[in-house]
């Protein structure tokens, strides 16, 4: 192994170990590392090559070298897409190798530009059943590992990003480099899966939405790391927010403005999350209103007085339907609940993590109050949307209610006929 792989190992060690004041990622000494040594004697903190290594949790570094081992992981070579926006345009490259990944993080290391860029990576996942969790994302290992060290990600991030479920992982913290205190920071969340309906949903069941950011102050460089499905709906949205029309072509337009603002993706992708809750709870209210009109029909026959029709195998077998659906749409309800419930504490740690790491960064006003704005107007229409789901729970509640007490009238019912029929036979004689 050479001097330069076992530097490269070295410092990736360190990194998924949770160490979290490093040097600056450039390959040739810059100012930041020559006052290494200045900064461990002024600081007197933790030493890039001596420092103890966190095995606290969340960070994990035996399991982080287990799953950098699973060439299953990973594909052979990189087939992941970079969406950049900087003041020079927007460009778009939906075919990046390996050689490219390593272009533009070079790139964005050597850039001396004062404006704020945006670099998104999206890497996609894929159904695996011998990966760590049951998912290939579409980056080799190496670049991978070239990523992480570069952005310093955390190691809970990367397990997200290899599509672990994990929906309360929404986390945000200042990192430190040597010479500079909260140069940088880092905030990921997992969003919840709205898209699969049922328990038996299984084409539906893909993988989760992970959304990781690295902001580096004095780069004024924001690194996303946005992993998926393929086709997954938030993607395909923010595409087409940020001016992309062919996702499948390469692409140079204009810049986004609103791109300044380092928490712009963080604040899409909450928008179209809570969208594709909107489906979820329009599939929840019609099938409850299904029944409920079928409990209504059935209390309407009891009513006009026609009990030939809720006689035999024809009722129970109508009330037996009638109680399956509405424990699907309590189970369906159930989770849609939790999801509101997680999306809800996701968006207050986005607008913590918002408030408090953005204070210092030089960006238009319109654009800090508008993404504020955003995630506040998110964040009251999950508390909507749970306090819809907790009142479609209620009303399937009553209609259930009603179903159990017609199974039971139903049961005396034929306890009564059953004893008139053994009546009129003279049964009840024949001692």
């Amino acid at each position: 192994m050479s001097v330069s792989s076992q530097s490269t190992a070295s410092r990736l060690e360190r990194l998924l170990s949770g160490v979290t004041e490093v040097g600056s990622p450039a390959a040739e000494p810059s100012h930041i590392e020559k006052g290494l040594h200045a900064h461990e004697e002024t600081f007197g903190s933790i030493s890039s090559t001596a420092g103890p290594a966190l095995f606290l949790q969340p960070w994990n570094p035996r399991l982080m070298k287990h799953i950098f081992s699973n060439p299953h992981n990973f594909r052979p070579e990189s087939k992941i897409q970079v969406l950049k926006v900087a003041k020079e345009g927007t460009f778009w490259s939906p075919d990046v190798s390996d050689a490219e990944i390593n272009q533009v993080l070079d790139a964005s290391i050597q850039s001396t530009c004062p404006n704020h860029t945006l670099v998104a990576f999206f890497v996609y996942l894929e159904h695996n059943r011998e990966a760590q969790y049951g998912q290939q994302a579409c980056i080799s290992q190496e670049s991978l590992k070239k990523l992480v060290e570069r952005i310093e990600m955390h190691d809970a991030a990367v397990q997200d990003l290899l599509g672990r479920p994990d929906y309360w992982s929404a986390f945000g913290r200042r990192k430190d480099t040597t010479g500079s205190k909260s140069a940088r920071y880092e905030f990921f969340c997992q969003h919840p899966r709205w898209l699969q309906k049922s328990r038996y949903d299984k084409l539906q069941h893909r993988a989760p939405c992970s959304v990781y950011l690295h902001y580096d102050k004095m780069m004024n460089t924001s690194y996303y790391v946005i992993s998926a499905a393929w086709n997954d709906s938030c993607v395909t949205e923010l595409l087409e927010e940020m001016g992309i029309p062919d996702p499948n072509m390469p692409y140079t337009g204009a810049s986004v403005e609103a791109a300044a603002n380092p928490f712009l993706i963080h604040a899409l992708v909450s928008g179209y999350a809570y969208y594709q809750s909107t489906d979820y709870l329009a599939d929840v209210r019609g099938r409850l209103f299904s029944e409920i009109a079928q409990v209504n029909d059935y209390s309407k026959e009891s009513h006009a007085g026609l009990p030939e029709k809720r006689r035999g195998n024809d009722g129970r077998k109508k009330l037996e339907n009638i109680t399956k659906n509405l424990h699907l749409v309590s189970q369906t309800c159930d989770t849609g609940i939790a999801n509101a419930d997680m999306s809800i504490k996701l968006c207050e740690e986005m607008l913590e993590a918002y408030t408090t790491f953005s204070r210092e960064i030089m960006m238009p006003s319109e654009s800090w109050s508008q993404v504020l704005d955003s995630m506040k107007w998110i964040l009251k229409t999950w508390h909507c949307q749970k306090n819809w789901l907790v009142s479609y729970k209620a009303r399937k509640d009553t209609a259930m209610n009603f179903v159990r007490a017609e199974i039971r009238n139903a049961g005396v019912r034929a306890d009564l006929e059953g004893v008139q029929s053994r009546h009129s036979t003279g049964q009840f004689y024949q001692h």
